[in-house]
C-alpha cells in the first residue's frame, strides 16, 4: 500500500494529497469492514434461527419416538399378560395361545 500512495503522491506532487488519499482509503476500508460485520451478523442470526428450528424439529421427533416407544411397550405388556403358558402348554403356537387367552 505504501508504494501505491507514494506513486499517487508523485503524480499529484504534494504530500497533502497523499494524506487525503490515505484518509479516503481508510474510510473506504472502514465502510467495507462495517458492511462485512453487518453481513456476518446477519449470517450468524440466520444460522441461529436454522439451528433453533432444527432443535425444535428434533425435539418433536424425540417426543414422537418416546410416545411410540411407550405405546409399543404397553401393547407388548398387554399381549404378554394375555399369553400365559404353563410348561405343559408350551408346545402351543402363538396364534393358538392368543385364541386360548381370548376364550379363557
Amino acid at each position: 500500500m505504501q508504494t501505491y500512495y507514494v506513486t499517487v503522491c508523485r503524480e499529484y506532487g504534494t504530500v497533502q494529497e497523499e494524506a487525503v488519499l490515505k484518509s479516503d482509503h481508510l474510510a473506504a476500508l472502514e465502510a467495507e469492514m462495517k458492511e462485512k460485520d453487518k453481513w456476518y451478523a446477519e449470517q450468524w442470526k440466520c444460522q441461529e434461527a436454522d439451528r433453533d428450528k432444527k432443535d425444535v424439529e428434533m425435539g418433536k421427533q424425540i417426543a414422537t419416538l418416546k410416545a411410540n416407544a411407550e405405546f409399543l411397550s404397553s401393547e407388548l405388556e398387554r399381549l404378554r399378560s394375555r399369553i400365559v403358558l404353563t410348561p405343559a402348554e408350551s408346545h402351543l403356537t402363538m396364534p393358538a395361545a392368543l385364541k386360548k387367552g381370548e376364550e379363557g
